[in-house]
């Protein structure tokens, strides 16, 4: 909405793989698809035992490069330390609100967790967190300050406040008063708002880009994202969301609780036997 162009590589996809490669809201083309994958199958087929994270980071990024994009927006598949994406130095480091998922592979504990979270942090490229647990704090503060990144942490560095979430979307209020709302529903979006507008206000500081409140609210309100507490029919009301984990089950029951209050509630669950689906079913 700032008149930048912008790359989004995100995981996982939902429908189509090429959902992972985006700019400026448009998918990557079927013909434009192949013809990265022929050009890098070399390169991948070079290095023994390449995975597919390490094969779709490439693709995206050389998709981006290509398209001369202004900002590339790269989000890690899981964890941070050792996913392929670290490969990048990015000009700020966002860390959303941690919670118990993957534990197979990063850890039963929120410091395990954070630990890997952390390891996207950088020398010199400033961080910004959403709020954390206090467990996860004390990791993060320790790796930004080994390493020398500096760290903003929403509600403890700065602070907004979350206004009652709507159907039609939620918003907040920062410290200097200005407000803004985000599209997405739900009072847990309140967080990923600020973590968004702090990763903003961030690369304006540092002079990557500019911007301007009328435009990043304009954007902000036009933001769609399938799979989150997505209304895709109204009668009957009938809402997709891909909670996978206690904390989003959690935030998942606040926001239909809060927002559809008056409706009789029917539940259809599909799970990956990995995940805690007794916990999941719990809070649901």
């Amino acid at each position: 909405a700032n008149g930048y162009r912008v790359g989004l590589y995100t995981s996982p996809h939902l429908h189509d793989l090429r959902e992972r490669f985006v700019i400026d809201g448009t998918p990557i083309d079927a013909d434009t698809f192949a013809e990265t994958v022929a050009r890098l199958l070399p390169s991948l087929h070079a290095v023994p035992d390449v995975g597919f994270p390490e094969a779709t980071t490439l693709l995206g990024l050389a998709y981006f490069e290509a398209r001369a994009v202004d900002v590339a927006v790269i989000e890690t598949h899981l964890g941070g330390r050792y996913d392929p994406t670290n490969i990048t130095r990015p000009s700020v480091s966002v860390i959303t609100t941690l919670g118990y998922d993957h534990t197979e592979l990063l850890g039963h504990t929120l410091a395990e967790i954070a630990w890997h979270k952390a390891g996207i942090l950088k020398a010199g490229v400033p961080a910004v967190s959403a709020p954390q647990p206090a467990e996860a704090v004390a990791v993060l503060r320790a790796e930004a300050e080994s390493v020398g990144a500096p760290l903003m942490l929403w509600g403890e560095d700065a602070h907004y406040q979350a206004h009652p979430p709507t159907r039609s979307g939620q918003t907040i209020t920062l410290d200097d008063g200005r407000t803004f709302e985000t599209a997405l529903l739900g009072g847990h979006q309140a967080a990923n708002l600020a973590a968004a507008l702090g990763a903003l206000e961030t690369l304006h500081r540092y002079g990557r880009v500019t911007l301007d409140d009328a435009r990043t609210r304009e954007g902000l309100r036009a933001v769609r994202w399938e799979g989150r507490l997505e209304v895709i029919d109204r009668a009957p009301l009938t809402v997709l969301d891909g909670a996978h984990n206690p904390e989003s089950a959690v935030a998942l029951r606040d926001a239909v609780g809060a927002l559809f209050p008056e409706k009789p509630l029917v539940l259809v669950y599909a799970s990956k036997a990995s995940k805690d689906i007794a916990a999941i079913l719990g809070d649901l």
